[in-house]
């Protein structure tokens, strides 16, 4: 094993070195029940390749590759106390990456779009911006299961295979978790 001496010395490399060891469902559990901020860095380290190369597969640029970076492992310290197995968290993260890249890339497309639309022709949005604000509001109550195949279906506007692809589910899970979401 080799181990780096950073400006932590000796005895950070050592850390560092035993941090190494553990599984990355033992450091997320370190992290999210002790909040161990060194945990939380080894799991960045680990794992930023794999998120960094689904966000960059998805968008193209590092510039919006490295929010999305940044917003994948945001969600893992909203949200990992929701993680049913932690020792999925690969498979959790890419999903979460490969989502928050795409929702990205549309947010930037649909800003584009309104820019132009806006520079070409300067009329208010004919939807109510209260009935938007609604919609987004009812959406954040849902659990994320029910959450991101309604946004990646409704909102994105993909189909439900494209979503279970995008999600790594079966299209039988999204189909489920659309209706019981409508509802």
């Amino acid at each position: 094993m080799t181990t780096r001496i950073t400006s932590g010395g000796l005895h950070g490399a050592v850390v560092r070195a035993g941090y190494a060891a553990l599984t990355s469902a033992e450091l997320l559990g370190r992290y999210l029940d002790h909040r161990d901020e060194a945990a939380f860095r080894e799991l960045v380290e680990r794992f930023a390749g794999v998120v960094g190369r689904a966000c960059r597969a998805v968008l193209g640029r590092d510039d919006l590759a490295r929010d999305a970076f940044q917003e994948t492992f945001l969600r893992l310290v909203r949200h990992g106390h929701a993680l049913r197995r932690r020792d999925g968290l690969a498979g959790w993260l890419v999903r979460v990456a490969r989502t928050t890249a795409l929702n990205l890339r549309r947010r930037e497309a649909r800003q584009r779009r309104h820019a132009m639309a806006t520079a070409a022709d300067p009329r208010p949005d004919p939807r109510p911006a209260d009935e938007a604000a609604a919609v987004r509001a009812a959406l954040k109550t849902l659990p994320d299961r029910f959450r991101l195949p309604l946004e990646l279906v409704y909102l994105e506007g993909l189909t439900h295979a494209a979503a279970a692809a995008v999600l790594g589910c079966p299209k039988g899970t999204v189909d489920a978790n659309v209706s019981r979401g409508l509802k």
